[in-house]
């Protein structure tokens, strides 16, 4: 066995052990293939060490390795993830391993999650397959903790010294390591295969899938491997004792020793952590394993602690169970430290290291060279981990007993993660008694049956260990007794102490027989009805599902969630590993824990802070016409969930009627939004059904309708089935309009039963459009099913009743609807006025009806404009008097708050804070007073850019976040140094204008506030510097790099004309008024010299230009374009300019044009790159802006029309324009000299 001193880093033990295997005993992992447990791959040592070498150089070969620099590994499998993990050590770079489970499957939480690894890793190498790209699941942004080669060796060492693994005699080599768990666990890494690596001991790997379903799996493999040590939970212990196969053998052995079927002789060490071990249990383990020639003497099970910074596991408890039962325990100590880590145990005052004496609970604090030294790039973190005396703070409540041995008892805070944010569970508790305090309702046996599945899934999805939870309500009369303290605080010991000395009894009995009573009625009825729906694959999952729990199939019903059948974490992965083996599909584990039933919500946004949106099915049933919409939507701070009707699944029963329908989605909204005010929108038919759910509901603020008129039986009546299939296949995409028409017109068609319907519209279907969605013949029947149910229903529907208001959305109406939107809108959509209270509000959108919601045209500004702007008025329309009075008076001091905020530093404080911070925290950060703190974040919390969680603790918000991101501070410093005063001269300044358009540019609201006849920018430039600086780096960050003229402008088509020639000394492009060169850098980067030859020149005021970057490959030229009298570049193919010509008046803007055209040629073209305002329904943006540019400049922003008239008015020819940014009208325009005769 070596030391670490033997080996300086983990490379010299990997070779150390290669040349071993090659001369001497041989060390082997063995890797089992998922789902495969009989035929594994045998790699040795050396083979691995001369694989990861070769694979390394080519890494090396391919530039993919730098010296020191992170790697993402990110497999899931055992051999090519150690083979890549030793590759990368070998070639010099360090290895980052994640699990195929790292990332979410919900775009922007994935996004967030990606965002942060490689802002966090600084853009790594990513090495994984491709079918791995979307199989992530994860939400919160994690630390990275660094683990150094020293620390690794100093660990697995101290791990080889708790228990002697060797076999036989003394120096002999030690028994083999058994691994389920995935290599991105520490544990896996460095507990398995680092330290049998260290002990040149065999190494097992097996799939966790394949261990978890079966259990008794562990103890084939254990037996079949001679293994020594291996690793497994609190859950898994629990589960192993409870399996048939591991009772069944414990009772043969007792009557037939000879049919023993595994051979334990040879294991040492269980590891477990985790999770608190439950003494009981394990004790019950022991005792069996010992049957199958465990050493009883050998204390197998041994409980521990340990984390990702401690290498894992490193404190052990050696003499579990005897120690822990002889103590009274009910769940195992986790003992006493291994070589090379120190524990002690702290008073819990703040800031203190007041040691706390045995057996008191307190602060667990680490040291020693196992434990990390500071998290990657995080020095915030860092700094919080650590004492000032160097002690590591783990976070755990824990207290040493008498005899030295560590026992947990705790978190030292119980926190919650909502998509990354974490939130204390009781400043949850305290949010939730402070909102519902007053508020009180009666409950029947459905919604306690509700609340129990609800909290059921919960405890399993948080607690691998928890199988059954107790739920129950309380009465009035226990509520009483229950006790809390000064604080309003519930003491959960007392609280269990009165259970379990049956204070509760009662109110568990009237619980229990209630929600027993209403599941017989209303769950558990008629199990013979449904098993003749039940094809083979529900039969499958019924069945595996009923095995599982040990329960009668009659008992699974297809509306019964299977948390309420018991299930645990651990069914969960059984059930995974039946679909998987048994359908041949994978599915994952997230999944089916979220969809234990039918749930007719569809979330396509979970988060935002206004009401959420709702959106109606059309008639086809499914909502994934809504995605485009909702993304682009993105703006609008919202949640949105769509609404999707029951019967896609087989066997799943279609919805009876409208009422059935209505009535299910209305309890849906309201399980999710309890009250209002409420924003409803239904597509096609699905507006129908929104305005009967608008009815049912109370505070329906924004009902819309997309292109559905309030009158549809007649149409319904023309819907057979086979007319529901072709509209279908059209509004899928299978078939074309025309070829729709056709079909509608020819009478053999309308004649075909289902069969025949069917089997022409696949035959004429685009097969390749089928694939992608993945529709066979018998999915497209099953979905005809669900829209012509669906359309039958409503047959006979007369609309009655009145809402509050609704907004219509038109499209071009289908031709056997009406013949032209004139009359859609005039004949049909306008009898929306006979149910509304209020004036319908219509707004016309681009697309036909089946494509109005695709992406080209909710990417349409118009309409994205119309349907944001008609939600936002839920929120004025909500507003009296005194509130508009107060939100305007009060505008100047929110700027104000938010500059102090800024100065002081408040907002960065607590945007990077882990959670909460009190008024004496932010006072003591910030130098400031603390009465005037708690003044200033009261305030805060009122505007949304804090939260108040309790009287004198407040957290931060997602304005919080924005407020400290460089692009707003940089532009904050602009708009409140520069703009703000301007403004507030506006009044005055227009006045002496009598209210003229000002078109002076040498006498504006600037000049008159800043007394000064210098131009803004002069002014900036000579007076104050600072504000220049601000401008600049606002300009540079506000735009998305991917969002600009160079994604949408086809430059190699438009100039292929003059590229005839390679000339790199030609002017290729002028960027004119570029600031510090920004978008010169983008041009060269997306067109470098190889591509494009030519010199690249940025163009600007003289002081600008002094801290312009030194891009290579880009000229830097001072040029002041109205002071100095020509263009000094001559002929250049491409002029460019971004928001120069709105910072002028219109006769400037022809004087500038004028310059340019003087020095283009006939191969020139002026680029102008601006804002375009539409015509009707300018943005609040713009217009801010717009008003902007009057004060500042006397100038504007235009709409095309008059950007055409300054084109020509300056003898230009306009070309064409290419809009980039839809939601800031961001538009680039070509402009050339005039065609020769």
């Amino acid at each position: 066995m070596g030391s670490t001193k033997e080996f300086p880093s983990l490379q010299d033990l990997l070779r150390s052990r290669a040349t071993i295997s090659s001369h001497d005993e041989p060390g082997n992992l063995t890797f089992y293939p998922l789902g495969n447990t009989t035929s594994p791959v045998k790699v040795s040592y050396s083979e691995l060490y001369d694989r990861a070498k070769t694979l390394g150089e080519q890494l090396e070969n391919h530039s993919l390795i730098a010296t020191g620099r992170p790697i993402l590994i990110h497999l899931d499998d055992h051999h090519d993830t150690l083979l890549y993990f030793w590759a990368v050590l070998l070639s010099g770079g360090v290895p980052v391993i994640t699990s195929p489970q790292s990332l979410s499957n919900v775009d922007e939480y994935r996004a967030r999650h990606l965002q942060h690894l490689a802002l966090l890793l600084e853009s790594p190498v990513c090495i994984t397959r491709t079918d791995l790209l979307h199989q992530f699941e994860c939400i919160g942004n994690s630390k990275a903790v660094c683990l150094t080669h020293r620390q690794i060796l100093a660990a697995v060492r101290g791990k080889s010294l708790v228990r002697d693994l060797h076999l036989g005699t003394e120096g002999g080599r030690a028994g083999t390591f058994l691994n389920w768990i995935g290599l991105d666990h520490v544990a896996s890494l460095i507990e398995v295969h680092l330290q049998a690596l260290y002990l040149n001991a065999d190494q097992v790997h097996v799939h966790a899938a394949d261990v978890v379903s079966f259990p008794a799996t562990f103890l084939d493999l254990c037996s079949r491997h001679a293994v020594a040590r291996t690793f497994a939970p609190n859950f898994f212990l629990a589960g192993l004792a409870s399996s048939e196969s591991f009772q069944g053998q414990s009772s043969n052995l007792r009557d037939k020793p000879e049919l023993k079927r595994w051979d334990l002789s040879n294991l040492r060490l269980i590891a477990s952590g985790g999770e608190a071990n439950d003494v009981q249990t394990c004790n019950a383990v022991n005792e069996v394993l010992a049957q199958f020639g465990a050493k009883r003497d050998d204390n197998i099970i041994l409980p521990g602690f340990g984390m990702t910074e401690t290498c894992a596991g490193a404190i052990y408890n050696s003499n579990f169970p005897g120690y822990d039962i002889s103590s009274g325990y009910k769940f195992a100590s986790v003992g006493k430290c291994m070589p090379g880590i120190e524990m002690r145990i702290t008073r819990a005052n703040d800031g203190s290291t007041e040691l706390a004496p045995p057996s008191e609970i307190g602060n667990l604090e680490v040291r020693g060279e196992v434990v990390f030294q500071g998290y990657y790039r995080d020095p915030v973190a860092t700094g919080e981990a650590f004492t000032a005396d160097g002690w590591f703070r783990t976070g755990d409540r824990a207290f040493i007993d008498n005899e030295g041995n560590l026992c947990l008892a705790g978190r030292l805070k119980d926190v919650v993660n909502v998509n990354g944010v974490k939130i204390l569970t009781t400043e949850l508790q305290s949010a939730v008694v402070a909102a519902c305090m007053t508020t009180l309702w009666p409950i029947d046996g459905k919604d306690m049956a509700q609340i129990q599945d609800i909290v059921t899934g919960a405890c399993v999805l948080v607690n691998a260990s928890c199988t059954n939870p107790v739920v129950f309500g309380l009465s009035e009369q226990s509520m009483a007794l229950v006790p809390v303290s000064t604080l309003g605080k519930v003491s959960g010991a007392k609280m269990r102490t009165m259970f379990e000395l049956g204070v509760f009894d009662d109110d568990l009995s009237f619980f229990k027989t209630t929600v027993g009573d209403w599941r017989k009625d209303h769950l558990l009825r008629a199990p013979q009805e449904v098993d003749c729906f039940l094809d083979d694959e529900q039969q499958f999952l019924r069945s595996g599902v009923a095995d599982i729990c040990n329960v009668e199939q009659v008992s699974v019903d297809l509306d019964v969630s299977f948390f309420q059948l018991g299930f645990t974490s651990m069914d969960v992965i059984r059930l995974k590993h039946r679909i998987d083996k048994g359908l041949d599909v994978q599915v994952a584990v997230i999944d089916i824990m979220k969809n234990p039933t039918y749930d007719p919500i569809v979330t396509l946004r979970s988060t935002g802070t206004k009401s959420p949106l709702w959106l109606v099915h059309p008639g086809v049933g499914e909502v994934l016409v809504f995605v485009a919409l909702a993304k682009h939507m993105d703006t609008d701070d919202r949640p949105i969930h769509a609404l999707r009707a029951r019967g896609f699944e087989p066997g799943q029963p279609k919805f009876a009627s409208i009422t059935d329908t209505v009535e299910t989605y209305a309890a849906a909204i309201r399980r999710l939004q309890p009250s209002g005010p409420y924003c409803l929108a239904g597509y096609s038919y699905g507006a129908m059904l929104a305005f009967e759910v608008a009815k049912r509901l109370e505070d329906v603020k924004f009902l819309g309708s997309f292109n559905l008129p309030p009158h549809i039986k007649t149409r319904m009546k023309q819907l057979g089935w086979s007319m529901c299939l072709l509209h279908l296949a059209q509004f899928l995409g299978l078939l074309t309009e025309e070829t729709v028409e056709d079909e509608t017109s020819s009478e053999t068609y309308r004649s075909r039963g289902h069969e025949s319907a069917l089997d022409r519209i696949v035959e004429l279907s685009d097969k390749s459009r089928m694939a992608e969605l993945g529709l066979t013949r018998d999915s497209l029947a099953r979905w005809t099913d669900v829209a012509y149910g669906l359309q039958s229903m409503a047959a006979d529907y007369e609309p009655l009743g009145a809402v509050d208001s609704i907004d219509v959305f038109h499209a071009e109406p289908l031709k056997v609807a009406a013949s032209s939107r004139e009359e859609w809108v005039t004949e049909h959509l306008s009898r929306w006025a006979d149910f509304s209270r209020t004036t319908p509000r219509l707004h016309a959108v681009g697309g036909a009806h089946y494509t109005m919601l695709g992406t080209e045209h909710t990417a349409d500004r118009d309409t994205r404009r119309n349907l944001i702007a008609a939600l936002r008025k839920t929120a004025d329309s909500l507003e009296d008097e005194i509130g508009t009075l107060h939100r305007y008076g009060h505008i100047e001091l929110e700027k104000a708050m938010v500059q102090i905020g800024l100065d002081n530093e408040i907002f960065k404080q607590f945007s990077e804070a882990d959670g909460t911070l009190t008024v004496d925290q932010v006072s003591e950060k910030t130098n400031s007073d603390p009465q005037l703190m708690r003044r200033l974040l009261r305030y805060y919390a009122t505007v949304n850019i804090l939260a108040e969680v309790s009287p004198s603790k407040f957290t931060a918000t997602n304005l919080t976040h924005n407020l400290i991101q460089p692009v707003v501070t940089a532009a904050l410093g602009h708009y409140y140094g520069i703009c703000s005063a301007q403004n507030l001269h506006l009044p005055s300044y227009l006045k002496s204008l009598s209210y003229q358009n000002p078109t002076d540019e040498t006498n504006t609201a600037f000049h008159q506030t800043y007394h000064t006849t210098l131009s803004p920018f002069q002014y900036m430039a000579q007076r104050d510097p600072t504000q220049l600086e601000h401008f600049n780096t606002y300009m540079a960050l506000r735009r998305d790099s991917s969002l600009s003229w160079l994604s949408v402008y086809p430059l190699m088509e438009r100039l292929a004309p003059s590229l005839s020639s390679s000339d790199r000394h030609r002017v290729l492009y002028v960027n004119i008024g570029g600031g510090i060169g920004h978008q010169c850098a983008q041009f060269r980067e997306k067109y470098p010299p190889s591509t494009l030859p030519g010199r690249v020149i940025l163009q600007d005021l003289p002081a600008t230009i002094e801290k312009a970057l030194p891009t290579p490959g880009v000229e830097n030229m001072a040029w002041d374009f109205f002071s100095d009298d020509t263009q000094p570049i001559k002929g250049a193919l491409i002029y460019y300019m971004r928001g120069v010509p709105h910072n002028h008046p219109a006769h400037k803007v022809k004087q500038l044009f004028s310059k340019i055209k003087d020095a283009m040629s006939h191969e020139s073209r002026l680029l102008i790159d601006e804002t375009v305002l539409p015509d009707m329904g300018v943005g609040y943006v713009a217009a801010s802006i717009d008003l902007t540019m009057m004060g500042a400049f006397a100038s504007m922003e235009r709409t095309e029309s008059d950007w055409k008239e300054l084109v020509q008015a300056a003898g230009l020819e306009w070309v064409g324009s290419w809009e980039y940014n839809c939601a800031n009208n961001e538009t680039v325009m070509e402009v050339r000299l005039p065609r020769q005769a």
